[in-house]
């Protein structure tokens, strides 16, 4: 059975209403991630409430679906992310904040060779 894939501006919506067998799963799974490259969709709804029940094959590609939309930057939010945090080395600290070992780090004092 075929599940219908709804695009909702920048979201794709699939509402499964009834049991699916493993193939119709893959035909999902497949039809989903042709969907996401192809309209660039910013999310992914997977509706799941008709189901009764979830074996082992569906969780693992419901969690395929979602791994695959991320990696797919579906599944990013609206602002970009921050870079990476870049750390102080002691080369980077002036030699007249040195003189100040209070104010710094006992890490940064040691590195500095100001350490009491």
């Amino acid at each position: 059975m075929a599940v219908p894939i709804l695009k909702q501006g920048p979201f794709l919506i699939a509402s499964i209403q009834s049991a699916l067998t493993d193939t119709d799963l893959v035909q999902l799974r497949d039809a989903l991630v042709g969907q996401v490259g192809s309209y660039r969709s910013r999310g992914v709804i997977v509706d799941v409430t008709a189901l009764d029940v979830l074996d082992s094959f569906a969780t693992r590609t419901l969690r395929g679906i979602a791994y695959t939309a991320r990696r797919d930057d579906a599944c990013r939010s609206g602002r970009p992310r921050p870079p990476p945090a870049k750390p102080v080395t002691a080369a980077q600290i002036p030699r007249s904040r040195a003189t100040h070992s209070a104010r710094l780090p006992r890490t940064v004092t040691q590195a500095l060779g100001t350490a009491s």
